[in-house]
C-alpha cells in the first residue's frame, strides 16, 4: 500500500483549514444538497466532502457511507489533493499503490474511487469531492467534468465560510473599538478585495443613511456615485498591491443629502488569520 505524500504547502493549508472551523461540525444542507447531486448525476452509491486534516480525512457531508473519518494515510482522498485534476482510481483491487488497502481489502471494500481537490481562492486545497463504488467503473470525461462543476460548488461553499469567518473576525475586533470609531466626525470604512463593505463607523453610516446591520457584505460600488466608482476601484486596486496612494476625493451617495464629497486615504490592512483588506479614513468637505 502507499500512503499518501504531504503536499509542499501543508502548514499553511492546514492554517487555513483551522481558520475555517470546519472540522467536526454538524452536517449542513448546503453541503449535503451536492453530495446527494453527485451522488445522483454520477450514479454512484457513495459520495462525500471530505476535508484532510493533519492525520485523519474527515467527512462534512456523506452519502452512501457509515464511517465519519478515517486515517489519512488509508485515504484515497490524501493522494486526490497533491493535483488539480480528479484522481481517479477504475479499480483499486488492480492498483498496486491500494490492492492491499484495508478500505479495499475489507469493509467498505472500495474499488472504483474518483475525487477532485477542493482548492479555496487564496490556492490551498482543503480536501475533495470524491465519489466511490463497490465495483468497478467506467469514468469518461463528461463525468469528469461533472465532478469538476460540483467540486467547484462546494469550494464555493468552502469559500463562502471563509469569507463569513473572514467578517465575524473584523466584526468582533471591531467592536473593542466601536466606541473610538463612533465618536470621531471622520468616515472610516473597512473594504474587501472584492468590493465588499466589512465595516463602517457611525458617521460613515449616518451619511449613507444606513443601518449598522446592513452594513458588513454590502456592495460598496452601490454607495459611491457612478463619476467616482472607476476612480474608487482603480485605488483600491492600487493600494491592494502595496502602493502608496495620496489623498483622493470621491463622492458618496447619501439618502438624507443626496451627494457628498469626501476627501481621504486609503491603505491596506494585513493582519493574521484574514485576507487583506483596505481601510480608508475621509472627512466631509462637502462644504
Amino acid at each position: 500500500m502507499e500512503k499518501p505524500k504531504r503536499p509542499a504547502d501543508e502548514a499553511q493549508r492546514l492554517e487555513a483549514l483551522r481558520r475555517l472551523k470546519i472540522l467536526d461540525t454538524a452536517p449542513e444542507e448546503r453541503f449535503d444538497r451536492l453530495t446527494r447531486l453527485a451522488q445522483s448525476l454520477l450514479g454512484v452509491p457513495t459520495a462525500l466532502v471530505s476535508l484532510s486534516d493533519a492525520e485523519r480525512q474527515w467527512f462534512k457531508s456523506r452519502q452512501g457511507f457509515d464511517l465519519k473519518e478515517i486515517s489519512r494515510n488509508l485515504s484515497f482522498c490524501g493522494h486526490a489533493i497533491l493535483g488539480k485534476e480528479p484522481f481517479v482510481v477504475l479499480d483499486a483491487l488492480k492498483d498496486p499503490r491500494f490492492a492491499d488497502n484495508p478500505l479495499v481489502v475489507s469493509a467498505p471494500h472500495i474499488r472504483f474511487y474518483a475525487g477532485v481537490p477542493l482548492r479555496l481562492s487564496t490556492g490551498e486545497v482543503m480536501g475533495t469531492l470524491c465519489v466511490m463504488d463497490r465495483i468497478s467503473r467506467v469514468f469518461d470525461p463528461r463525468r469528469a467534468q461533472l465532478l469538476r462543476d460540483l467540486g467547484a460548488l462546494v469550494a464555493n461553499e468552502i469559500d463562502g465560510a471563509t469569507l463569513e469567518g473572514a467578517l465575524s473576525s473584523v466584526r468582533e475586533k471591531e467592536a473593542k473599538y466601536a466606541t473610538l470609531l463612533d465618536e470621531t466626525t471622520d468616515l472610516i470604512l473597512g473594504v474587501d478585495a472584492e468590493g465588499r463593505l466589512l465595516y463602517a463607523n457611525k458617521a460613515l453610516l449616518s451619511a449613507w443613511g444606513c443601518k449598522s446591520a446592513e452594513a458588513p457584505g454590502m456592495e460598496l460600488s452601490g454607495l459611491i456615485a457612478p463619476e467616482s466608482r472607476d476612480h474608487f476601484a482603480a485605488t483600491l486596486s492600487r493600494v491592494l498591491k502595496g502602493e502608496a496612494v495620496g489623498a483622493f476625493d470621491t463622492v458618496i451617495l447619501s439618502k438624507s443629502r443626496g451627494r457628498v464629497l469626501a476627501r481621504g486615504r486609503a491603505a491596506i490592512q494585513i493582519e493574521y488569520g484574514r485576507p487583506p483588506h483596505v481601510r480608508g479614513v475621509f472627512q466631509d468637505v462637502t462644504a
